[in-house]
This record gives C-alpha cells, sequence and structure tokens, in this order.
C-alpha cells in the first residue's frame, strides 16, 4: 500500500506539473527521480526474507540507488547541455 500511495502521489505531481514544464522529457526525468527516491525510502519497510539482504540493503534497493544515480546524472548532463544551447541562442 505504501508504495502505491507513493506512486499515486508520484502521477498527481506529475500530472500537476505537467503544464509548467520546460522541455520535452521533463516529465519522465522527474518520473525516473521521484520513483527512485520514493523506493529507496519504502524499500527497507518490506518484509524480505533477511537471507536476500547483502551489501547492507536489499538487491532491490541497490538496483533502485543505482537507478537513481544514473539519472541524477543524465539531469546534470541535460541541464548543462540546456545552459549552453541557451546561452549560445543570446549570443547570436
Amino acid at each position: 500500500l505504501y508504495f502505491a500511495a507513493a506512486g499515486l502521489g508520484i502521477a498527481a505531481f506529475l500530472y500537476w506539473w505537467r503544464p509548467r514544464k520546460r522541455f520535452d522529457g521533463e516529465i519522465g526525468l522527474f518520473f525516473l527521480v521521484l520513483f527512485s527516491v520514493s523506493s529507496t525510502i519504502l524499500e527497507p519497510f518490506r518484509s524480505d526474507a533477511p537471507s536476500r539482504a547483502y551489501l547492507g540493503g536489499s538487491p532491490q534497493l541497490l538496483v533502485v540507488m543505482g537507478a537513481l544515480a544514473v539519472v541524477s546524472i543524465l539531469a546534470l548532463a541535460l541541464a548543462e547541455w540546456l545552459a549552453r544551447r541557451s546561452a549560445a541562442s543570446t549570443t547570436r
């Protein structure tokens, strides 16, 4: 139920944010970040078998944290690219 509530909250936020988006793909990027963050927070509340835990976390948590790292790097690269594109278009 926690994951369902988080999913509904994310969907509501993204629906509200949709008219305010600044570039194509922003909604998808927000979804990836918000889903990764919510899963990272909620994953420890799951009642998986303790034998599945390793490296201090469950396999799902490690995958979600890796996805969050990748998405964060992509978001920073996209923001830098958009800033450069904007600066180049204003100097012309």
